[in-house]
C-alpha cells in the first residue's frame, strides 16, 4: 500500500459515519454532534408549503420539480393524505413573505437558496424559503449518503449512517457556473446530462454552452438547416491538425466525418433535466468573429473582398443589412428554445481586418459617424442587444465588447484578467468574473511533462481555490453588480469525454466552493481532503478526474 493509499484509508475510516464535514461547498454554519442516525432503506417525507409567498417559479413548477427529484433520486416517498406512517423527512417551505430569520438581511438570491438542515436520531427536517433552498439541502443529504456508500466500497445496499447535525447555509454569489465548449469537440446530450448531475451536487447553477465557432455549428436552426448540414461535421478530429491544415468541413455521411449537433428535442431534454436541478442553461451564439462556419454556409454574409478566413477571423460583415436579418432570425429561435434570462453573444477576438476596406462597412461607419472599427462592433452588439431585450433577454459578452462603447444593458464576462470586469462594474454593468489565470480549466493542472496536452499555462487546483472574485477595487455600493464566477472548459485539445472530465474535476469543485462559500469558511487543506473523498465517489460513478494524490506540482524550469 502506498503512503497516499494509506492516508486515504485512514481518512475514510474516520468518516465511516458521514457528516457535514464532507460537504462541498463548505456550508456557512455547522453544529455537529457525536450521535448518528441510520437512514431507513425506504421512508416517507412530507412537504409543508404556504398557500402564498413563494416565488412564481415555485408556484408554477418548482414544487412539482422538487417532488419529482426526491422521487427519482432519494429513498423517500411522498406521504399521502390520511396515511398514518410517520414521515422521516419533513420539508417546510416558509415562502418569501416570511423568510428564515437568519436570512432576512441577505440579498434576494441568497434568501431564495437559504436553508436549515437538521439531522436528529429520529427525523430529518429541512426549512427553506423556497424549493431551491430545499433542493440544496437535499444535495447535502445525497452527498453525505453517497460518501458513506463510497466508504463501504461503493455498495448502495449497505446502511447509510449520518452524523446528527444542524446546517445553516446560503450562497455567496448568484452566478456559479461552468462553460462547456461543444464547438471544438461535440459533447453528446448524455455527457451534458451526466455533468449536470455533478454540478447540482456541488450547487453550481449556471451551465454555459458554447454552441458555435469555426470548428462546428452545434444547434439545429429550422430557418437555416445549412448551418448544421454544412458545418456540424469536419474532416479531422484532431483540432490542431484541422486548424493548421485546410480546415475543411464535411457532410454527416462523408467518410471519416467528425462532429454532431443538438436537435431541438436534445436541447429540450437537457433544459428539462437542468431545470429540475436548479441549473440555468445559457446558450452562446458567437458574433461577429469566430464565425468562419457561418461564412462557409452563407458566404454572402462576409465582407466584400474579405482577406481573413482563419478560425479566429471569419468575421460577419456589420455593414451588410443581411447580417442582421440572419442573426435576428437565428436568435429568435434560440430565444424561443432557451428559457434562460441570458443569451451569450460572444464578441471576442474579432480581428476586424476586412472591415477596414469593406465598402459596406465603410459606408455604415460614415452613416453612423464612426471613426474606428471598434465602434462598428459596438454598433452590431448594440443592435443585437436591443433586439434580444425586446424578447425579454439580457446579453452576455466577453470583455472585448467594452471596446468602442458598451451596449446599455449588457452583462460582461471578464476573461482577460479582471480589468475589463472592474471597468464594467464601475460603469454600472453586471459582471461575471472568469479570469483565465484562475478559471480556465483547459490549462495544465499539473507539470506538463506528466500531463495530457493542454494550453500552455499552469492553473492547478490550489490556484483556482485561492481566487476571490470580490476584488478590493469594487466599492461596497457596486458589489451587487458582481454576479459571481464561471469556470471555462475550452475544447481545442480535449477530444474525449474522459479527458474533459479529467480537466473539469476536481477544479470545478473549487469553482463551486469559491462561488458558494463565504471566505471565512474556506480552508485549502480541508478542501483537499474533501476532494479526495469526492474523487473516490467520482471513481465509483465512472467519472474521469485528475487524481491529486499523484500530483507532481509546478512545472520545472
Amino acid at each position: 500500500m502506498t503512503i497516499f493509499a494509506y492516508l486515504i484509508s485512514v481518512m475514510l475510516s474516520s468518516f465511516l459515519a458521514a457528516g457535514p464535514e464532507v460537504i462541498t461547498p463548505v456550508p456557512v454554519k455547522i453544529n455537529a454532534s457525536s450521535k448518528t442516525v441510520t437512514l431507513p432503506s425506504s421512508a416517507f417525507y412530507e412537504l409543508d408549503s404556504p398557500e402564498s409567498g413563494l416565488p412564481a417559479v415555485d408556484m408554477s413548477y418548482g414544487i412539482s420539480d422538487l417532488k419529482q427529484y426526491i422521487r427519482e433520486n432519494t429513498v423517500f416517498h411522498e406521504k399521502g393524505q390520511g396515511r398514518q406512517e410517520k414521515a422521516f423527512l419533513k420539508i417546510i417551505l416558509s415562502g418569501m413573505d416570511k423568510p428564515l430569520a437568519k436570512s432576512r438581511k441577505l440579498p434576494r438570491f441568497a434568501k431564495e437558496a437559504a436553508y436549515i438542515l437538521k439531522i436528529s436520531r429520529d427525523k430529518i427536517t429541512i426549512r427553506a424559503n423556497t424549493s431551491a433552498g430545499a433542493f440544496y439541502a437535499i444535495q447535502d443529504l445525497i452527498m453525505m449518503a453517497d460518501i458513506c456508500n463510497t466508504q463501504q466500497g461503493g455498495s448502495s445496499s449497505g446502511p447509510v449512517v449520518l452524523k446528527c447535525c444542524r446546517i445553516f447555509d446560503y450562497p455567496r454569489f448568484a452566478y456559479r457556473g461552468l462553460m462547456f465548449d461543444t464547438s471544438r469537440h461535440f459533447r453528446s446530450r448524455d455527457f451534458i446530462i451526466k455533468q449536470i448531475d455533478l454540478m447540482a451536487l456541488v450547487k453550481l447553477n449556471k451551465l454555459h454552452l458554447h454552441l458555435t465557432d469555426a470548428e462546428g455549428w452545434r444547434l439545429q436552426i429550422d430557418k437555416y438547416p445549412a448551418l448544421t448540414q454544412k458545418t456540424a461535421w469536419r474532416t479531422e478530429e484532431d483540432w490542431a491538425k484541422w486548424h493548421s491544415g485546410k480546415a475543411e468541413y464535411s457532410s454527416a455521411d462523408s467518410s471519416g466525418a467528425y462532429g454532431g449537433f443538438y436537435t431541438k428535442d436534445d436541447i429540450r431534454s437537457i433544459l428539462n433535466y437542468a431545470r429540475i436541478r436548479h441549473i440555468e442553461v445559457i446558450p452562446e451564439i458567437e458574433m461577429p468573429g469566430h464565425s468562419r462556419e457561418v461564412l462557409h454556409a452563407f458566404p454572402e454574409l462576409a465582407c466584400v473582398g474579405r482577406s481573413d478566413t482563419s478560425s479566429r477571423g471569419g468575421e460577419l460583415c456589420p455593414g451588410n443589412e443581411n447580417t442582421y436579418e440572419f442573426l435576428e432570425n437565428v436568435l429568435s429561435e434560440v430565444a424561443e428554445l432557451f428559457p434562460s434570462k441570458y443569451i451569450h453573444i460572444g464578441g471576442d477576438e474579432a480581428r476586424k481586418t476586412a472591415w477596414k476596406t469593406c465598402p459596406l462597412c465603410q459606408e455604415r461607419m460614415k452613416e453612423e459617424g464612426m471613426t474606428d472599427v471598434d465602434q462598428l462592433q459596438s454598433y452590431l452588439i448594440g443592435r443585437i442587444e436591443k433586439f434580444l431585450n425586446s424578447k425579454g433577454k439580457v446579453i452576455i459578452g466577453w470583455n472585448e465588447i467594452l471596446k468602442g462603447g458598451l451596449a446599455p444593458n449588457a452583462t460582461v464576462m471578464s476573461w482577460q484578467g479582471t480589468k475589463g470586469g472592474l471597468k464594467a462594474i464601475a460603469m454600472g454593468h453586471d459582471v461575471i468574473m472568469t479570469p483565465e489565470k484562475y478559471c480556465y480549466l483547459d490549462r495544465y493542472q499539473d507539470d506538463p511533462a506528466h500531463s495530457p496536452v493542454a494550453f500552455n499555462t499552469y492553473v492547478p487546483l490550489d490556484t483556482v481555490y485561492s481566487y476571490d472574485p470580490a476584488d478590493k477595487a469594487i466599492s461596497k455600493k457596486d458589489l451587487h453588480h458582481l454576479l459571481g464566477l464561471q469556470g471555462n472548459l475550452w475544447g481545442e485539445y480535449i477530444s474525449t469525454d474522459n479527458h474533459a472530465e479529467y480537466m473539469l474535476y476536481p477544479r470545478a469543485f473549487a469553482i463551486a466552493e469559491v462561488g458558494w462559500s463565504l471566505p471565512a469558511g474556506k480552508n485549502q487543506d480541508k478542501f483537499r481532503k474533501r476532494v479526495m473523498l469526492l474523487s473516490a465517489f467520482l471513481k465509483s460513478k465512472d467519472y474521469g478526474y485528475f487524481d491529486i494524490t499523484r500530483e507532481y506540482g509546478p512545472p520545472s524550469d
